[in-house]
């Protein structure tokens, strides 16, 4: 469902852009906050409903229990997290 081979990348690529940059004070951050509770996260239940052959509520209730907090970020989490990085 997630892009992990590609989030690993892109987590890798900002370590090394860190590593270089630090010795001239330029930092370097990545935010990778998985299921967001967008018009996307729609999007993927009915299409993880449809791979399952379940509802998408059904899918929803599975996806929900993978999850450490038991649910999708809000938008605004994220935004705080980025506003964060930012200062």
């Amino acid at each position: 469902m997630s892009g992990g081979a590609a989030d690993a990348a892109l987590m890798k690529f900002t370590k090394c852009l860190a590593d270089e940059g630090a010795p001239y004070g330029v930092r370097s951050n990545a935010i990778s906050p998985g299921f967001t509770k967008t018009e996307w996260w729609e999007g993927i239940l009915v299409g993880a409903g449809a791979i399952m052959g379940v509802t998408p509520d059904q899918a929803k209730k599975k996806l929900l229990g993978t999850m450490p907090l038991g649910r999708p970020a809000e938008p605004e989490e994220n935004a705080n997290v980025v506003v964060f990085l930012a200062l």
